[in-house]
């Protein structure tokens, strides 16, 4: 069977590419988008704890906020168990530059994640850090030691009921 006259490029490339061996340093196009895709994906989320925090009583927006801002330190160092995972999954916003195109709730959440993940705070006490985060998020807990089940020794932890 002979192949018509039209496709005789496409079998001389891949006479070419079986032939001698050509460099492939390609990468698709969609990986520049990788990191807007994430940040895409964990605001959706975002949205909704904010929803939900806000329908109780909540200022949803600060204490998602002073999480990214935890994030930073309390998940710098390596655990074994699954919702230790799955939190710093959700709460460790990508810090890779901003696209000009992204929108402002990203540049929002970039700052509160950066902001626990600055050089200048590497060196100071976690305790110091998470500190800082509630006070610059004003939020009565923090929904990461929530997840973790810190506040389980005392049910009423100074929430609003």
């Amino acid at each position: 069977m002979k192949l018509p006259a039209s496709t005789d490029i496409f079998s001389l490339n891949i006479n070419w590419g079986l032939t001698y061996e050509l460099p492939n340093e390609t990468k698709p196009i969609l990986d520049a988008f990788k990191p807007a895709m994430k940040r895409r994906n964990r605001r959706s989320v975002y949205r909704g704890v904010e929803t939900i925090l806000t329908s109780m009583g909540y200022d949803g927006r600060s204490c998602l906020l002073r999480s990214l801002c935890e994030a930073g330190q309390r998940f710098k160092i390596k655990e074994d168990s699954l919702i230790y995972h799955i939190l710093s999954i959700i709460f460790r916003f990508p810090l890779e530059p901003l696209d000009k195109r992204e929108p402002d709730t990203h540049r929002i959440y970039h700052y509160a994640s950066s902001l626990g993940t600055d050089q200048d705070n590497l060196d100071q006490n976690p305790d110091d850090i998470h500190q800082k985060c509630s006070e610059t998020f004003r939020c009565p807990f923090s929904l990461i030691d929530l997840a973790l089940g810190y506040y389980s020794q005392n049910p009423y932890f100074g929430l609003k009921t």
